[in-house]
């Protein structure tokens, strides 16, 4: 008797484990629906910040009105969005982050940087940048299937790009730049 009610008990828990874990799963047309799902998911988070870029960029700015701005950084951190933002002027590298939320300034740093990293050549091109919603959509339309959930502003060899992670799975992400200016996909690669 009491190996027919472990037996029972065993094989019920096993039936409601494959229901609730086929509940994320999706077939045929339902595949549709999960990636709609997601990027609905994604502009929703993104709809949650309050601060947009050029206010954070208008921040940094103003605690360093000289500074070279080199690179952007949006970033989420116990479910609350931070802008990550460095600058350069002359001997010296900046580091703020502003609050997606509020705005305030939450984290500064100043140091000496070397030689070799010291100039404005590395300065982000900050005119008529595609929004980050514009460049959201882009990178997701082209990895399908995936969610963004980390967001740069980077500068290589003169060009201003984005370069946005994409979650596609449980451990895998991809990687996709856009030309910051254009929209163009400028490179994808799959971590």
């Amino acid at each position: 008797m009491n190996k027919k009610l472990v037996i029972s008990m065993t094989l019920m828990l096993l039936t409601l484990g494959a229901c609730a874990n086929n509940s994320g799963t999706t077939t045929g047309t339902n595949n549709t629906e999960t990636k709609n799902e997601t990027r609905s998911d994604a502009e929703t988070r993104l709809e949650t910040i309050k601060i947009s870029l050029p206010d954070a960029i208008a921040a940094f700015e103003e605690i360093y009105p000289n500074a070279a701005i080199t690179s952007i950084d949006l970033e989420d951190s116990l479910e609350s969005y931070s802008y990550k933002i460095q600058g350069i002027e002359g001997t010296k590298e900046f580091d703020i982050r502003v609050d997606a939320d509020s705005g305030e300034v939450t984290k500064e740093r100043e140091e000496t940087v070397d030689r070799d990293d010291q100039g404005e050549d590395k300065a982000l091109d900050l005119k008529d940048l595609i929004s980050l919603e514009e460049a959201t959509e882009i990178a997701e339309g082209t990895v399908k299937d995936g969610e963004a959930i980390e967001w740069s502003l980077e500068n290589e060899l003169a060009t201003t790009y984005w370069e946005i992670t994409i979650k596609t799975g449980l451990l895998s992400e991809n990687t996709v730049k856009i030309n910051a200016q254009t929209g163009d996909v400028l490179e994808q690669e799959q971590d």
